[in-house]
């Protein structure tokens, strides 16, 4: 597949398709016009009227598709994709000859149209959304999301108060719209799986729709559109998970949002993405407010998802669980919050009672509260069936790359971040505090050690062995926000191998049972000396060497190489640049 522009377009094979021929004329046409600048001026300058009778081209297409109906895929015309390629080419145009290509007023005249046609399905609360309406909705915004951002942008500046500004009922349709289908969920009766497969596919609209309105934050007239999407969509995956995980579903299914269809987090992608531009761009923090203030708003109702307790459905017939992608797209977003914070030293310059410091301090430590509560789910079983009633979703995809770099990132933030974490750690895990009491009264120490309980747990066979081999930058990074002190750093590793679990169960671990897990149960003192004795020396030197040997020694520790797993091999991340042609 070529990756021309910003999506996929597949040339081989192509013309063999319905509208082939076409499709790859005007794939010819966007290189000749997009290649660069000098040839796109040279075509301007060669043929006037070129823009003009593409605009009249592009019209004529349109016409066309009406008239052939909905999904019908031969005849007159040529594919919506093929046609948004050509609407996006015009806009390419227009804008390189600085609007005296003639296509302005057309270019506008379009963009009002697929808005007053969103507009005009009715009021908001008493649309009625039919598959038809859907599908009419979702052909329109496929069409916006073609448009030059510039374009695109003039779709978010109205007057809030105007209730009655098409571009005002435009949008607040597309937010109820967008969730509609979420209601499948409570009652799966009450709608046509025609009716839940076109809502999907308004889903990748908004979508696409959406990862092209930032500039380089999300407009203010649009963040609630994306947090109800992001808050709706994790309320139904709460709903969804009540029922247990031998429940199936009308949403969560392979036909409908899934990895090989829509995926889940569609909304919480489109925020990492622009924290991405943005940081690319080398835009300061305190310009994408509308961004982090959307993430900080949804925060709660997304780790609500991510720690949710709720086994991996594994059952023919149950819900495809959309956790995995919620917990990728959400920590990858934080990944790439935390790489600018980083190498601004945000945390040190901007003050601790600015109003934008906390907000990303607290989503930072309650997202790392998260991924340690996580490390505690498992019990440490070496298949599928054996693993089936383990609390929480499956480790064994993407989510756990990005969770595992997220906690080397946070860590670099230094001692105070850690500090934070420790004792919302206390607060969350019923531990035994006498049981390390020997060992230290710091409160602190003993919260950190919960989070050095949980990296051993993952070593003895809590994750999945490629992500074991992440281990080495995440204990380096940890020795830092310790302030690469060995006397703390042996002390925090001996207080994890000895804290054990009050008087309750937590995860997959038993009450009173120690924390770190059951190898260090039987391990003599002299033993466990030795290791973080050994542990220590290896810390101290703070170098990538010692650190693949720290994480040989852990293993070893942990009852060595886990054979007989059943765990998949290492995987990629969700794919998200197939969505503009669902």
């Amino acid at each position: 597949p070529s990756t021309l522009r910003s999506s996929r377009f597949d040339v081989r094979g192509a013309m063999r398709s319905p509208g082939g021929e076409d499709h790859v004329g005007i794939l010819a046409l966007m290189r000749l016009t997009t290649e660069s600048l000098t040839l796109t001026s040279t075509l301007l300058r060669a043929i006037p009227l070129m823009v003009t009778d593409l605009c009249c081209l592009y019209q004529q297409l349109k016409q066309m598709e009406k008239e052939r109906g909905k999904g019908v895929l031969h005849g007159k015309g040529v594919l919506p994709k093929s046609r948004r390629i050509l609407l996006g080419v015009i806009c390419h145009l227009e804008l390189s000859s600085e609007g005296q290509a003639g296509a302005s007023a057309v270019l506008e005249d379009l963009f009002k149209s697929s808005v007053l046609d969103i507009a005009n399905v009715g009021n908001v609360q008493q649309a009625q959304l039919t598959p038809a309406t859907f599908f009419d909705i979702c052909g329109n915004v496929f069409d916006l999301a073609a448009f030059s951002k510039n374009m695109i942008h003039s779709l978010y500046d109205f007057n809030a108060d105007d209730s009655e500004s098409p571009l005002n009922r435009c949008l607040s349709l597309l937010s109820h719209a967008g969730v509609a289908g979420f209601n499948a969920i409570a009652d799966p009766n009450s709608f046509s799986r025609e009716y839940v497969i076109e809502w999907n596919r308004l889903r990748a609209a908004l979508f696409v729709l959406m990862r092209s309105s930032g500039m380089p934050d999300l407009p203010h007239t649009v963040t609630d559109l994306v947090k109800t999407n992001i808050v709706t969509e994790c309320i139904a995956v709460l709903h969804q998970c009540k029922m247990g995980p031998r429940s199936g579903s009308a949403v969560f299914n392979d036909e409908v949002i899934s990895d090989e269809v829509v995926p889940a987090g569609l909304m919480l992608q489109v925020l990492g993405e622009i924290l991405e531009t943005a940081d690319t761009a080398s835009v300061p923090m305190g310009s994408l407010t509308n961004t982090i203030r959307i993430l900080y708003d949804s925060r709660s109702t997304v780790l609500q998802v991510v720690v949710s307790d709720c086994p991996c459905p594994i059952e023919k017939g149950s819900f495809c669980d959309p956790r995995p992608t919620i917990a990728e797209t959400w920590f990858l977003a934080m990944n790439k919050l935390l790489k600018p914070l980083i190498a601004q030293g945000f945390f040190q310059s901007a003050g601790r009672d600015n109003d934008l410091c906390k907000a990303l301090q607290q989503m930072l430590v309650e997202s790392c509260v998260s991924i340690i509560i996580l490390l505690l789910y498992p019990s440490i079983s070496k298949t599928q069936n054996k693993r089936a009633n383990d609390a929480g979703m499956s480790f064994d995809g993407a989510q756990t790359l990005a969770m595992m770099e997220f906690l080397h990132l946070y860590f670099s933030l230094g001692p105070s971040m850690l500090q934070l974490v420790a004792i919302e750690l206390l607060g969350n895990v019923p531990v035994d505090l006498t049981s390390v009491q020997h060992l230290g009264t710091d409160p602190n120490l003993a919260g950190i050690s919960i989070i050095g309980a949980g990296l051993f747990r993952a070593a003895q066979g809590g994750l999945p062995p490629w992500a074991v081999e992440c281990i080495p930058s995440v204990y380096s990074s940890f020795f830092t926000a310790l302030n690469r002190d060995p006397a703390t750093f042996a002390q925090v590793f001996n207080m994890a191998i000895h804290i054990r679990l009050g008087n309750q169960n937590f995860g997959g671990v038993q009450a009173s049972q120690l924390l770190g897990g059951k190898y260090f149960q039987s391990m003599g003192d002299k033993s466990k000396q030795t290791f973080i004795s050994q542990a220590t020396e290896l810390a101290t030197k703070n170098n990538p060497k010692g650190w693949l040997r720290l994480k040989a020694l852990i293993k070893k520790a942990c009852g060595g190489k886990k054979k007989d797993t059943d765990f998949k091999q290492k995987p990629a991340f969700t794919r998200w640049d197939a969505l503009d042609r669902i």
